[in-house]
């Protein structure tokens, strides 16, 4: 009780009064107005609303008697959102959550025995384990409706409220009646595709859809988290809501799931192949958009690092009867469709990924990559143009501000290290195989592609010390490759990306090449219609310009008219480099006078 006056202002600064209240004229209401209006335009991210909000949330989570003074102005901005601040909508999930929570403590607490005659009752304000459990389930009810009403539009509902479970300090019984109800109120486990409505269609992230399923499984009871666990993969494996692949990483990968190195076997894997089958069609057949084919990606590659070790060679074989048609020639089926060789080759590099995730699966995972390269030797092979893409899966494409390219890796850097010692030779030497005899087409070049792909993911100490001789062939060789017609970007970014690191390291090669590495650059600098290319090509020449500056005069002209033409460039970021470019260029040509 003597708490009131003080929590009284947070909660008039977190939520106005209702309309018909008598006292909105008072002191207190109109200062708390003033300050609401102050903050109308504030971020839940910003100091002094954070602090707002925290002093709010960590009342209402120890007494639940000021979590139900919330209840009804909670109901209320939830209804109508457009009289809310912009910081309370994003926050709402999270109060509501810690309200929730709250209320639960009280409504899962055991029945008090009767007071003795000289024992103070409790207090007034402490509600009954019934009101509690009633007044939880509303706010529970508002929550959900929230979370599903908002699932077409963004997922940032869903991501909020997985924080505000993680968080909060409620004990199991709490938090197990909260997830329990929760669960129930947004239609789980019976529908668990309503999680998923705005991924498959719009293209989004399941991150967040993905955490929410996590929070949930590690708070509900035992037998309904497994019924929980059970509707997704049945849903999945069905095939009627492609989007519900979302979720089966989270399933099978997240919190609680059971280890991949024992063969118990808390599913029904019964559906194991059926899964596998969906994802594989997924990923190769027309019509299915990209978003799904990812997500189906994601559920195959799960799928076979969670699943126990004795089912794991069934699902490989799986994989091999379906796409084995796909990686030789002369199958005896019909020629597939460019869209079923490039799912095949993606699925098979998803398996291989996994395997070499898990452990213990080396041979296994060797096999499904030896015959990666076996279809390069066959170039009528369907699949061969696809390989590199393949290896894309494995270690995706990073370009971001980081040197290292563990951040994007799915692969462990020592099993990318090992890859560069088993599979990228056979690559080098199909690639020079394949240089040597000049035969045009894409299918020449893949296990040229496949190799830069390889050589980006390793560290770059690794690189630079243990592969200079491939670095520097497929760097070369690869520029020398590049065209202004912007097909294969991502190729020639990484071609870029393999001489900016061996510029950066002084690799004393590239002052030897300069009349393979300078004239393409400066070509590329302003003609590639990719700006991520155009601005990689001045970031290796200026490196160039700096460590070989006496070196790279006879290229005088052709730099100054290249860099001149990129500082007119339509992008700022390349803008940028490029002046930097120029200045780096200036600057040496009077320190060479000097």
């Amino acid at each position: 009780e003597a708490s009131s006056d003080a929590f009284e202002p947070l909660r008039l600064l977190l939520l106005s009064p209702p309309s018909g209240a008598t006292d909105l004229a008072s002191e207190r209401n109109v200062w708390a107005k003033r300050w609401r209006t102050e903050m109308s335009d504030a971020s839940a991210t910003e100091p002094h609303v954070e602090a707002l909000l925290a002093a709010a949330v960590n009342v209402a989570q120890k007494q639940p008697g000021r979590a139900a003074q919330l209840v009804p102005g909670l109901e209320q901005r939830a209804r109508d959102r457009s009289v809310c601040s912009s910081w309370l909508a994003e926050a709402l999930p999270r109060v509501l959550t810690a309200t929730a929570v709250s209320l639960a403590g009280r409504a899962t607490t055991p029945p008090s025995p009767a007071p003795e005659p000289d024992e103070k009752p409790a207090p007034a304000l402490v509600p009954s384990p019934e009101l509690a459990g009633e007044l939880a389930e509303k706010v529970l009810a508002v929550l959900a409706g929230i979370a599903l009403d908002e699932l077409d539009a963004s997922a940032s509902t869903l991501g909020n409220l997985a924080e505000a479970l993680e968080v909060s300090p409620g004990d199991a019984e709490a938090m197990a009646w909260v997830a329990s109800k929760l669960a129930a109120r947004m239609g789980l486990p019976r529908e668990p595709s309503k999680l998923c409505r705005g991924v498959e269609a719009q293209g989004g992230s399941p991150n967040e859809a993905r955490r929410l399923v996590v929070a949930l499984l590690a708070s509900l009871p035992f037998d309904e988290a497994m019924a929980l666990r059970n509707s997704i993969l049945t849903a999945a494996a069905g095939g009627t809501s492609t989007s519900v692949l979302a979720l089966v990483p989270a399933v099978l990968l997240g919190k609680g799931a059971p280890p991949a190195d024992t063969n118990s076997k808390p599913f029904d894997w019964s559906f194991g192949t059926q899964l596998l089958q969906v994802a594989c069609k997924c990923t190769s057949s027309e019509g299915v958009g990209q978003n799904v084919e990812l997500l189906a990606l994601d559920a195959l590659e799960a799928l076979v690092v969670a699943s126990p070790r004795d089912e794991v060679a069934a699902l490989l074989k799986s994989i091999q009867e379906t796409f084995k048609h796909v990686l030789k020639v002369g199958s005896g089926q019909s020629p597939p469709s460019a869209r079923t060789a490039r799912g095949a080759a993606r699925c098979w590099a998803a398996a291989a990924v996994a395997l070499l995730r898990r452990g213990g699966f080396a041979s296994e995972a060797g096999g499904f990559l030896k015959d990666l390269l076996l279809a390069l030797e066959q170039k009528d092979a369907p699949v061969a143009p696809f390989v590199p893409v393949a290896f894309q899966v494995m270690m995706p494409p990073n370009f971001g501000s980081t040197s290292s390219p563990a951040s994007a890796a799915k692969l462990p850097s020592l099993a990318v290290q090992q890859l560069s010692h088993t599979v990228l030779p056979a690559l080098f030497s199909s690639a020079k195989a394949a240089a040597a005899s000049a035969e045009e087409g894409r299918g020449n070049s893949a296990a040229l592609e496949s190799a830069v792909t390889l050589l980006c993911a390793l560290p770059v100490e690794v690189l630079c010390t243990d592969c200079t001789e491939e670095l520097r062939w497929c760097a070369l060789t690869g520029l020398k490759c590049l065209g202004a017609d912007g097909t294969n970007a991502v190729f020639a970014a990484q071609v870029l990306q393999l001489l900016v690191r061996a510029a950066k390291r002084g690799s004393p090669w590239i002052e030897d090449d300069l009349q393979s590495v300078v004239p393409p650059l400066a070509r590329l600098c302003s003609s590639h219609p990719v700006p991520l290319v155009r601005l990689g090509c001045l970031q290796v020449l200026q490196l160039v310009i700096t460590s070989a500056q006496g070196h790279v005069l006879p290229f005088k002209k052709l730099i100054e008219t290249a860099t001149r033409k990129a500082v007119e460039d339509r992008r700022r970021e390349v803008r940028l480099v490029a002046v930097a470019c120029l200045n780096t260029w200036h600057c040496g040509l009077t320190a060479e006078r000097d």
